[in-house]
């Protein structure tokens, strides 16, 4: 049922004889018929021609049986007329509404224009409606009692059968942050009270077409029609040939680019083959979506990119802003959901170029150096052929990095965090910084960044902050909690979770030893990312912790996601020993991150007076340089701590 849930095909063909031998199994075709109506025709052959025959199939439940010689093309005439009637026929709509009028003029208007609608007021009954009715979409209430409409999209979403159901929330909020929040949690669309009831009719039946149509193409796509998306060397070489040709012209300059996954072959020795070819698939069409006015190609298991345009920057442009893409964009497969980066080469077609193989094993070799360069990756082969100065010193940093992070060059700095509880816990938070050979200060997070480093900064901070605290812990005999921040890169890098429980494994730390801080508005709007990776840091003892956390983050993210820590600035307790709003303001955030069984740290005090207001207000923690200043030393953070 799962699986002709996921795919709704348009029929499903059984085999006559089977049934009616096996009379234990003909309950089953009447469930298929409740349960999939008129959306999926049953079809069965049979090997005897007599009409009995037929009519033991009619009584089974089937809408035809054809004999087993039967002709293919009969058979599709049959399915094109059953694509008609499905594309005619009644689509199906759940309303639920705790305000029974309301309910009731949305159900009118959606049956005057022959939907099928069933609606509920009680929020609690959507689950299990949903199992019996089978929508095609739903449309929710935002504020209601028992359970919010936010809730329900977050419960229905959390169903691998429910992942592409269309949902719409009506509501009279005009808070444009609470109608973000409702996208963010699986919504697909706001439609603000009162609406046109023609808006209403459209927008439903745009929404439930357009889902029906991604499941059919989907389904055709997984079960290995792949004539539309395979396209070999032949094809490929053809359209290079194509964009020479027009980059002789001398209108536009032309990039050939490859976009290869990062991590093939983990993915291939992860998932099963039909699986892989079906995330393959996905992964085109992402492509196809991102570069809609280009030529795209599948290559085996690597997208071909042919962009024609003014400028060589703007093609480079293009290609970092894909890899980029690619990287915050989740792919759903049959059993698992999955994140996946790039790195592209890319060789340029002017009005010298001539050879179309040529052009293709440039790219293929500018791939190849992009993949040994790292993750997220672009190179060009124009480029490599002509060095510019700039483009050595750029180069002699990235190396100097690396070498950095190979060989502990960063300083790790500790600042203390003080605990205004009685805990025998040192808390601190790390910072790293890195000079160059002239014991100048680097920028190290810019470098890192837009060398596409960072996440392999990172990676490098954590495990050399388990080491320390495993060190602390097992030799000195000192439990240490360090605050780690980490960025978007990591989020996106879910498989370094693997290496983190392997390590922390080995380590034998105590439990939540670590805390990982992102950015409030990194999480807020990469909701769906940040919701795995959180709860897989849970599962791994790992706490979390949310900085930058002011009056216009949502208190809804705290709500729904796994973080212990609210680390809000000292900008946010500005002239709180004088002025009583700042005070009383503070004092409502701290309950309502304390309601939610949070931690609030501020960060950034630098003034000691402010130290009772805040005891007042019941603030869990306090980082600022008058408590102690980042040392490389966590002996000397404890000494300044401890006056």
């Amino acid at each position: 049922y799962n699986v002709l849930r996921n795919a709704l095909p348009l029929a499903i063909i059984l085999d006559l004889e089977f049934f009616l031998q096996q009379p234990q199994y003909q309950k089953f075709v009447q469930q298929l018929k409740q349960q999939f109506r008129e959306r999926m025709a049953i079809i069965f052959l049979s090997s005897q021609a007599q009409v009995q025959s037929h009519l033991d199939a009619i009584r089974l439940g089937a809408d035809v049986c054809f004999n087993a010689s039967v002709n293919p093309s009969d058979i599709n005439e049959f399915l094109n007329k059953h694509q008609q009637k499905l594309h005619a026929s009644l689509y199906k709509v759940l309303v639920v509404d705790d305000d029974k009028v309301q309910a009731a003029l949305n159900r009118s208007i959606l049956q005057k224009s022959g939907i099928i609608v069933q609606d509920t007021s009680d929020p609690l009954q959507t689950i299990a409606i949903l199992e019996t009715f089978v929508p095609d979409l739903v449309l929710l209430d935002l504020h209601m009692p028992k359970a919010s409409g936010l809730e329900l999209a977050i419960l229905i979403r959390q169903r691998k059968e429910w992942l592409h159901l269309p949902i719409i929330f009506l509501s009279g909020e005009t808070d444009i942050q609470q109608q973000h929040n409702a996208i963010y949690m699986g919504a697909d669309d706001f439609l603000l009270k009162p609406f046109d009831p023609k808006h209403l009719i459209t927008l439903v039946k745009n929404r439930i077409s357009r889902a029906r149509l991604m499941k059919q193409r989907l389904y055709s796509s997984q079960t290995g029609d792949q004539q539309d998306f395979i396209s070999q060397q032949e094809v490929v070489l053809d359209e290079i040939n194509q964009a020479i040709s027009q980059a002789h012209s001398g209108e536009k300059l032309y990039g050939i680019m490859l976009f290869g996954l990062d991590y093939g072959l983990n993915l291939r020795e992860k998932l099963t083959i039909s699986e892989y070819n079906y995330f393959i698939q996905l992964f085109f069409q992402q492509f196809k979506q991102l570069f809609a006015d280009d030529k795209v190609l599948l290559y085996y298991d690597v997208v071909v990119v042919i962009s024609g345009q003014p400028t060589l920057n703007m093609i480079q442009t293009l290609g970092n802003k894909a890899i980029t893409a690619i990287a915050k964009h989740m792919f759903k497969t049959q059993n698992h959901s999955l994140f996946a980066t790039v790195s592209a080469g890319m060789a340029v077609i002017n009005e010298e170029t001539r050879s179309a193989a040529t052009v293709l094993k440039q790219t293929e070799q500018s791939l190849q150096q992009a993949c040994r360069s790292g993750k997220r990756q672009l190179v060009v082969h124009q480029l490599a052929s002509q060095p510019q100065a700039k483009q050595v010193q750029q180069q002699r940093q990235i190396q100097y990095l690396r070498h950095a992070m190979a060989q502990n060059l960063i300083t790790v700095l500790y600042q203390s965090i003080m605990s205004l509880k009685d805990t025998e816990q040192e808390n601190y938070q790390i910072c790293l910084e890195l000079y160059d050979k002239d014991k100048q200060k680097l920028n190290l997070y810019t470098m890192a960044k837009q060398y596409q480093l960072l996440f392999q900064l990172e990676e490098w901070m954590i495990n050399f902050v388990i080491d320390m605290i495993a060190k602390a812990y097992h030799h000195e005999h000192k439990t240490l909690h360090c605050f780690l921040p980490i960025s978007l890169d990591t989020l996106y890098h879910i498989e370094c979770l693997e290496k983190i429980a392997e390590k922390l494994n080995k380590a034998k730390l105590p439990e939540h030893s670590l805390v990982f801080i992102f950015h409030a508005h990194d999480i807020e709007t990469h909701l769906t990312e940040a919701k795995e990776f959180l709860n897989n840091l849970q599962s791994l003892n790992i706490d979390s912790g949310l900085y930058h956390f002011g009056k216009n983050t949502s208190f809804l993210i705290l709500k729904h996601l796994s973080i212990n820590y609210v680390m809000t600035e000292a900008q946010v307790i500005k002239n709180i020993a004088t002025d009583a709003t700042v005070k009383e303001n503070l004092e409502l955030l701290i309950a309502g991150v304390h309601v939610l069984n949070k931690q609030v740290v501020i960060t950034g005090v630098d003034d000691a007076n402010v130290l009772p207001v805040l005891w007042e207000c019941k603030v869990d923690y306090l980082q600022g340089d008058f408590i102690s200043p980042p040392t490389p030393n966590i002996a000397d953070n404890s000494d300044s701590t401890g006056e």
